[in-house]
């Protein structure tokens, strides 16, 4: 599993170190690994979850973006619970 930095999801993005932190706090992408020193271990997953709010929050708003992202990450939780018994 590739392991990315904030700094440079931001910069890939266009958006700010801030902004990531704040969709996580909304838990609007699922919660990062950290690191031994507390830094954020992002995954090619959240890139993609930072993508898709990038992508819809400008015409949906993000009120609507943030309900369609929990309820994907809560059937993939599903879903992997099902695929663990």
């Amino acid at each position: 599993m590739k392991k990315i930095r904030p700094i440079d999801i931001a910069k890939k993005l266009n958006i700010s170190t801030s902004s990531l932190r704040s969709y996580e706090e909304r838990g609007i992408v699922p919660k990062p690994e950290r690191s031994f020193t507390g830094y954020r271990i992002f995954t090619e997953e959240h890139v993609a979850y930072f993508e898709c709010i990038v992508a819809m929050s400008p015409g949906f708003g993000m009120e609507i973006t943030s309900a369609v992202l929990k309820k994907v990450a809560t059937k993939r939780t599903r879903r992997c619970a099902l695929d663990n018994k």
